[in-house]
């Protein structure tokens, strides 16, 4: 009964080919499967390095969107105590509407600068309706509000977006993924019903006969930005136990609360607290807000750049031992074959002599 011999077939072929040839096919061998791993290696680093760079854009693009919903806010509430009444109002309203063609440069920036992104149509619709906040002056006080509410909510829409399309939604590190959760979907939702109430509030105190039966309106959306900030304490929550410490959460957290304590107070004791006053104590909850959001996109920023310093290195150390790995096993194989060669030589002498 014959013997499997597996390598008989390898054997037969070896002992037909010279050696320069063997040692071809067997740094062939090793070669073009070191290769395929190291071109796979080398592309997934380079595609992470490509959206951990598109993030970091992407990050620019939401802080410049935040900065315009935070003058947009101001914008709704000075015009709706000016339209109620309060005369007082027109000195921040102009400084506001100073302000506002600095935040639409810096965002058109940061939106088109990476033409991949694709937001040039929706940003362009946008920065023309907030060219024309002018114009809701010369409307109702409900039209005005609404109308500036309207592109509120749309300037947040576009900041979720623009954190779609930069990948920034589906970053897969939990650290600046719940810093990125906060940014984009947490703390502007909220500043934002801060800043309605503000509006609202100071709009309804600065009537000459006080709000009214519209307080009850106000003692409800009180209530749900009670709710709303404890929310967002319990979200803030998931970012510092991944190490993000040193945030500005609970000072944002204990202004809203000032904020929605003072704003019952005004409603319990009538003609206690003015449209002005009123405002600005909302202003002090919606900065504080605000310096949150802008201390966590610092934050974000950190660690997407950190993380592409990381990247950048590891592409770098697999290009190099790649390189490196190569050149050695084609010497050590040019070595051998030299070696191999000169032996025989001198093995063919000695029989020669000896014959």
């Amino acid at each position: 009964m014959p013997r499997f011999q597996p390598f008989l077939p390898g054997v037969w072929l070896m002992r037909r080919l010279r050696l320069p040839i063997k040692l071809g096919m067997l740094a062939l061998a090793i070669v073009i499967p070191s290769l395929v791993i190291c071109v796979s290696l080398v592309l997934r680093i380079s595609e992470e390095i490509q959206v951990l760079e598109d993030e970091s854009q992407g990050v620019k693009g939401v802080a410049a969107l935040s900065d315009l919903v935070v003058l947009a806010q101001k914008h709704r509430g000075q015009t709706n105590m000016l339209l109620s009444g309060g005369a007082g109002a027109r000195t921040a309203l102009d400084g506001t509407r100073q302000a506002l063609p600095g935040a639409l440069s810096a965002a058109r920036s940061a939106l088109t600068a990476h033409t991949g992104f694709g937001l040039e149509q929706e940003w362009s619709e946008l920065e023309r309706r907030l060219q024309s906040l002018g114009e809701t002056e010369k409307k109702t006080v409900a039209e005005s509000f609404d109308q500036h509410t309207a592109l509120i909510a749309d300037l947040t829409r576009l900041m979720y977006t623009t954190g779609e399309r930069s990948s920034l939604l589906f970053d897969p590190d939990p650290p600046s993924y719940f810093l990125m959760d906060m940014v984009v979907s947490r703390t502007v939702p909220w500043s934002e019903r801060m800043a309605r109430l503000r509006g609202l509030g100071a709009g309804l105190l600065s009537r000459p006969e006080g709000p009214g039966e519209s307080a009850t309106v106000l003692r409800f959306q009180l209530q749900v930005l009670a709710g709303d900030t404890q929310d967002f304490r319990f979200a803030a929550g998931f970012a510092e136990r991944y190490g993000q410490q040193g945030l500005p959460s609970e000072e944002a957290i204990k202004a809203s609360e000032a904020f929605v304590a003072q704003a019952l107070r005004a409603l319990d004791n009538p003609g206690s607290v003015s449209g002005s006053a009123f405002f600005d104590a909302g202003t002090v909850a919606i900065n504080a807000a605000q310096a949150y959001q802008q201390a966590t996109l610092k934050r974000l920023d950190q660690l997407l750049e950190a993380r592409h310093e990381v990247a950048v290195t590891q592409r770098r150390l697999a290009l190099g031992a790649a390189t490196l790995g190569l050149a050695a096993m084609v010497y050590l194989l040019a070595s051998f074959y030299l070696s191999f060669v000169i032996d025989f030589r001198h093995v063919r002498t000695i029989m020669a002599e000896t014959a």
